[in-house]
């Protein structure tokens, strides 16, 4: 006698099932979420996970289903075989699905994997999972100069810092060391990113909106020069926009398509369009395949995270910062970064300065490009052109944060790390100096993390119990927080 797998099928919240179904056996096998938090970024991407602990039930694949709160179903997709186990895809016991959720939602997921013996059915491994997915953790810094800005659990902006180019979005130009409302965008902004002096947010219709300083053309608005205080739409995405970045001087955006479209200063080819030429509005990305995931500009390149799993960057690479192996030119095109092209090898990825790091999906961190201050946190000031595993990070990280010459890592516990350059004591580790050449624990946060950011030479995060904290550098009224005095360990920031 066989026991066959034969169905795949939706289970429902309600818990209503057919005669035959509730007279069946029935097992509950917990599904894992990864990361598990209730409060994560979104656009954001989940790892599901289950494991078949009935012996007789033995599937080679398993449908995930979300329900919304309206008791609408939709099938995720398929979780397969990992193949973690080493054994034919009929006898792993283990499966797993990576899948994204492009907005705040509360949703349960579910699935059920099922055996039937002679016609009837006699064996059911099922489980469901409550995920509310909330909007309050996005933090966002820029890179080059001083400023912050954070997306509230209503959907709206503020900004604080230095602001002589209008980069808060307040209407003047006067800094503020207390958070300020970004104009017009009180509430339904799903995503913020900032660069040197300017930011961008997506609205809930999926628009993008910048403000700040536009001398190559950054805000995208078909005008070059000065700056502007408030925000302003950017031509011809005025919908469909899922993800953002902003560099130093140039701005990239995903739509709902996968498609990449980049815009501004294109000196070393860092908008990816096979030119050099800057563009005063977006204009589309050439060689990704598919498509992006997700996308971050830095002063003279972008490195993007493709749908099909992989790393490209494109620019100038004279430190060794698209990861490619080559130490100088400059590519307009998006290239391969070593052992990190498919495979689902990477989760995120964030560049700042001239160094890059990503996140793989094994939750480890990896850093490239220029070390002169221990930014790539491999235990030396060595420049790398490829892409080197970061200390004691190989796994169990959730998040990472770039910054102008230092970089830090938030754990799936919580707990962030940072490494490089900490002349404004932006490590956060309680001293102030020098350069710190391997993770190290940021003491005073008071609890768990659910994101952070890095600026030029201050780093920010967010705490689940609410509010923002920085440390690092603090003149002329930018982040951490309202004295004008650097603090080497984290502070309040005023109107959080």
């Amino acid at each position: 006698m066989k026991t066959i797998l034969r169905m795949l099928e939706v289970l429902a919240l309600s818990g209503l099932l057919s005669n035959e179904l509730a007279s069946a056996q029935t097992i509950s096998s917990p599904v894992t979420l990864s990361p598990s938090s209730a409060i994560v970024n979104v656009p954001t991407t989940i790892v599901a996970t289950i494991l078949i602990t009935d012996p007789l039930v033995i599937p080679s694949s398993v449908n995930l289903v979300k329900i919304d709160t309206t008791g609408r179903s939709t099938i995720v997709g398929t979780m397969h075989d990992d193949g973690l186990n080493g054994d034919a895809v009929s006898n792993d016991r283990v499966f797993s699905l990576q899948f994204s959720l492009l907005e705040a939602s509360a949703v349960s997921l579910s699935y059920k994997a099922s055996a039937i013996f002679r016609g009837r059915l006699t064996r059911v491994q099922s489980a469901a999972v409550a995920f509310n997915v909330q909007p309050a953790a996005l933090l966002a810094a820029d890179g080059g100069v001083y400023h912050a800005c954070a997306l509230t659990s209503v959907g709206g902006v503020k900004c604080v810092g230095d602001n002589e180019n209008g980069q808060l979005g307040v209407g003047t130009t006067v800094n503020s060391p207390a958070a300020k409302d970004v104009l017009g965008l009180s509430s339904g902004v799903r995503y913020i990113s900032t660069g040197d002096y300017h930011g961008c947010a997506i609205t809930a219709a999926g628009g993008v909106k910048c403000w700040g300083n536009n001398r190559s053309g950054q805000l995208g608005d078909g005008t070059k020069g000065g700056f502007v205080t408030t925000p302003k739409d950017v031509l011809g995405l005025s919908s469909g926009v899922i993800s953002i970045g902003a560099g130093n001087s140039h701005n990239c955006a995903i739509t709902n398509a996968g498609v990449l479209k980049c815009w501004g200063i294109n000196v070393f080819g860092m908008l990816g369009d096979g030119s050099f030429v800057d563009s005063l509005t977006p204009k589309d990305v050439i060689g990704l395949g598919a498509g992006a995931r997700s996308v971050s500009p830095g002063f003279s390149h972008t490195c993007a995270l493709t749908v099909a799993g992989g790393i490209k960057c494109w620019g100038a690479s004279t430190s060794g910062q698209l990861g490619t192996g080559a130490t100088s030119g400059n590519f307009s095109t998006p290239q391969d970064v070593f052992g990190l092209s498919s495979g689902m090898s990477a989760v995120a990825v964030s560049v700042q300065g001239s160094h890059s790091c990503a996140l793989t999906a094994a939750g480890g961190v990896k850093c490239w490009g220029f070390n002169g201050r221990g930014q790539l946190g491999n235990g030396t000031t060595s420049a790398s052109a490829i892409p080197m595993d970061v200390v004691g990070l190989s796994g169990g990280v959730s998040a990472i944060a770039v910054g102008g010459s230092h970089s830090c890592a938030l754990t799936a516990v919580g707990v962030v790390k940072c490494w490089g350059n900490n002349g404004n004591g932006q490590i956060g580790n309680g001293t102030q100096g020098g350069s710190i050449l391997v993770p190290v624990d940021v003491v005073g946060l008071g609890g768990a993390v659910t994101a952070i950011a890095a600026g030029a030479g201050f780093t920010c995060a967010l705490p689940s119990v609410g509010g923002v904290k920085c440390w690092g550098i603090n003149s002329n009224g930018r982040p951490p927080d309202a004295t004008f005095v650097s603090s080497p360990t984290p502070q309040d920031v005023l109107g959080f």
